[in-house]
């Protein structure tokens, strides 16, 4: 019996830490580089859902010769509610814009800084139609516009 509990095998102590070190160098490494992926991807959905609204306002600038002629302004793509007559045309931009993109309304995925010592989520999409009719599209909170959306250069501006 005496010799069974002598045999006992386990780890000591300093292999227990020389352990654990390992493994917080490696969530050191690690875990910024998986900040940096889910930020990158945030970015890459909200480029891709700036194309589909300025694709989708240009199909309506063409589609509906009522609406051809835009108001130059901000228009809300994300909260705004879509007014449809009793054919189930648009009777507005915004409307005419959200039945081209199928009915979905996008959600940004954005994170910036809003002028505050918080860290804003953006909320909203912004199609803004400038005078001369370009188009360009932000990102936006409640409070503050965060970002322009670049889909030519596949880019967020902060």
């Amino acid at each position: 019996m005496r010799k069974n509990i002598k045999n006992e095998k386990g780890f000591t102590l300093i292999e227990l830490i020389i352990v654990i070190a390992i493994l917080a160098i490696i969530a050191a490494v690690a875990i910024p580089n998986i900040v940096g992926a889910v930020e990158s991807s945030r970015k890459s959905a909200d480029i891709a859902n700036a194309k589909v609204i300025l694709n989708a306002a240009g199909t309506v600038q063409a589609k509906y010769e009522d609406l051809s002629t835009i108001a130059a302004g901000d228009y809300d793509v994300t909260f705004a509610t879509p007014t449809y007559d009793a054919n189930g045309v648009p009777t507005n931009f915004v409307s005419a814009l959200i039945l081209e993109i199928n009915g979905d309304q996008p959600e940004p995925k954005f994170k910036g800084d809003d002028g505050t010592t918080n860290l804003a989520t953006a909320d909203r999409f912004i199609l803004t139609v400038a005078g001369n009719g370009g188009m360009s599209v932000h990102v936006a909170s409640a409070t503050a516009t965060l970002a322009e959306v670049s889909p030519d250069t596949n880019a967020v501006y902060e």
